[in-house]
């Protein structure tokens, strides 16, 4: 049977993921996705500020999956985050690309994004399903 712990991220070139993330006291943490699953487990969301923009999600027995999220905030482009979490006791883990959460130096104020009356953030998520090896 499948494990959703058994999930790999991968980079577009393929190189598994060792994600630096941060947990909600501020602790900085690092590790693979199979490192990091007993904090998911204990329903610890993960913050991950170096999050790309693009993301491939290894499910084993499944197809892979393509996260792409992009965001803007009137022209100008945002980086956006990534959330992490799990509720315990289910088979399930959320991948959630966010704008406006924004970690302070000090790893625990949110720094956000402040706009101007008129102003708008444009957060846009597309997840694609992808051919798998076996399927080529």
């Amino acid at each position: 049977q499948t494990k959703i712990r058994d999930i790999v991220l991968r980079r577009l070139d393929g190189e598994a993921l060792r994600l630096s993330v941060l947990k909600p006291d501020g602790e900085a943490v690092e590790g693979t996705m199979a490192e990091l699953w007993p904090l998911l487990e204990q329903n610890t969301p993960l913050y991950w500020p170096g999050f790309s923009g693009t993301l491939t999600v290894e499910r084993p027995g499944m197809t892979p999956l393509q996260i792409d999220a992009d965001a803007q905030l009137g022209e100008q482009n945002l980086p956006p985050a990534m959330l992490i979490w799990h509720r315990p006791g289910t088979d399930s883990i959320c991948f959630e690309p966010v704008v406006g959460f924004r970690v302070g130096d000090n790893g625990k104020d949110n720094q956000g994004v402040h706009l101007k009356p008129g102003e708008t953030v444009r957060l846009e998520t597309v997840i694609s399903l992808l051919r798998s090896s076996t399927q080529e």
